[in-house]
């Protein structure tokens, strides 16, 4: 697994700044692209951890998941 905190994603992240109320676009992959999320099971389990994992000061105004990645669309609070 890539190293979130290597020299790459420190550089990735320069410059970048959250401004509060401003909507964003996550995406996220599974391992190697692997289609997880065909199982209904671990489909069913990943959106139910979509809301309850949402910061109490952010709004998680819409999401689709699919086999291998998702996509959610999140509001930051003030």
């Amino acid at each position: 697994m890539a190293n979130i905190d290597s020299p790459g994603h420190r550089a990735l992240r320069r410059g970048r700044q959250s401004s509060p109320n401003s909507v964003y676009l996550l995406t996220t992959t599974t391992w190697q692209r692997r289609a997880v999320f065909a199982d209904f099971l671990l489909a069913a389990t990943a959106c139910r951890a979509f809301t309850a994992a949402t910061p109490c000061d952010a709004r998680l105004l819409a999401w689709v998941l699919m086999p291998d990645h998702a996509h959610w669309l999140l509001q930051l609070g003030s």
